[in-house]
């Protein structure tokens, strides 16, 4: 329910009093965000553009956080404009990889990772356009940007009714910016494009799902969470009936807490197992990627896709294996070429269950994976 705001119980940073205006004072801390702003002009607003508009994307509204629009001074204005214009110049410039110069020389890379991984796990309607902070260190304390603190996380978990975007479990939240989209940022979209960015990302990804962020430890999470609010659910209910009932902006409506909660349980599981496949696709440094076999969504429900590499155009068998070693599935798929193919087949209604998908050029085996078919009738 707390604002975000500087304090050392919070987002600890240098304070930054009016008359620091020079020197190693003056480049921080700030915390900023981009927000709505409605047909608000006051003088905490103002715009960066980039020198040159990266696949047309937008220029951004930033709003001062700390120091506050009535207490922050022109310098320390400038320095921060400044700031955020150069680092965007660095991003959508032809050297943004470039360690000493491209976006490196101004991001805390870490932050921005998590910052990411959040916003897709939860598939947050807000995520990277609204409700959306930085806030930047001295220059002796690092002097780099981080994403965060989080903030605004009411429309996520596909409780949303008017957004197949952020209702689905299966598509990335990072891709949707652009002229025909308010406002999403394209700084993450940009980031993907650098190699060790996106190993790095894969890398954490799969650290958190080892720990935390285990579909079992997030279980257990919700479930001792219920367990501590106790009575305090049913007199929820008693002062606010809900239960049953339309509230904007609901997709799901459960007539009883354990649907609600089985719902969001269901949500969570089926986008961390399409996150974990998904997320293998941006791991391009790895020696192997080219010989690999990956199939998204998994599991799959009606239609799955298979990425695949091959080294010449013949004819490929894909096959499907119940786990007593029965084919219960094949067809053939004509290649115009070598290289990364996408094919898209309907997956047949009669399969539920665990199976392995089997990838055959000309009777060698060039790819194998399990595979979980969970059909659902339409």
């Amino acid at each position: 329910m707390e604002k975000i705001k500087w304090d050392k119980n919070r987002v600890d940073i240098n304070k930054l009093n009016p008359d620091e205006t020079t020197g190693d004072n003056l480049t921080g801390g700030y915390i900023v965000k981009v927000d709505k702003t409605g047909d608000l002009s006051y003088d905490e607003f103002f715009h960066t553009y980039p020198s040159n508009t990266y696949n047309n994307a937008r220029s951004y509204t930033f709003t001062y956080v700390y120091p506050k629009y009535d207490e922050i001074v022109s310098q320390q204005k400038a320095y921060i404009h400044d700031f955020l214009l150069d680092f965007e110049n660095s991003l959508n410039g032809s050297s943004f990889k470039d360690p000493n110069i491209g976006f490196r020389k101004y991001l805390d890379i870490n932050s921005f990772l998590d910052f990411q991984i959040i916003q897709e796990l939860t598939n947050n309607v807000d995520g990277y356009r609204y409700s959306t902070f930085f806030y930047k260190k001295k220059d002796s304390d690092g002097g780099k940007l981080f994403a965060g603190p989080l903030w605004d996380f009411d429309l996520c978990y596909g409780n949303v009714n008017y957004s197949e975007l952020n209702l689905s479990t299966d598509r990335w939240l990072y891709t949707n910016y652009g002229p025909n989209e308010n406002f999403t940022m394209h700084w993450w979209a940009r980031l993907m494009e650098d190699e060790g960015y996106r190993y790095r990302l894969v890398a954490r990804w799969k650290q958190l799902r080892a720990g935390a962020f285990k579909t079992d430890s997030i279980m257990a999470y919700l479930n001792t969470t219920i367990t501590y609010l106790g009575e305090a659910v049913d007199r929820n209910f008693v002062r606010w009936p809900i239960l049953g009932k339309y509230v904007w902006p609901n997709h799901f409506i459960g007539n009883t807490y354990e649907e609600e909660v089985n719902w969001l349980k269901n949500w969570i599981t089926e986008r961390l197992n399409w996150m974990d496949v998904n997320i293998e696709l941006a791991d391009t440094n790895n020696n192997d990627y080219k010989r690999s076999l990956l199939i998204y969504p998994n599991p799959v429900n009606n239609r799955m896709n298979i990425r695949i590499y091959l080294f010449s155009d013949d004819k490929i068998d894909i096959e499907i294996f119940d786990m007593l070693g029965r084919k219960v599935f094949n067809t053939l798929w004509f290649p115009e070429d070598g290289g990364y193919q996408n094919i898209e087949l309907a997956v047949p209604r009669a399969l539920q269950g665990y199976y392995i998908l089997q990838v055959k050029q000309t009777d060698r085996v060039i790819g194998r994976q399990k595979l979980i078919i969970n059909n659902r009738l339409q």
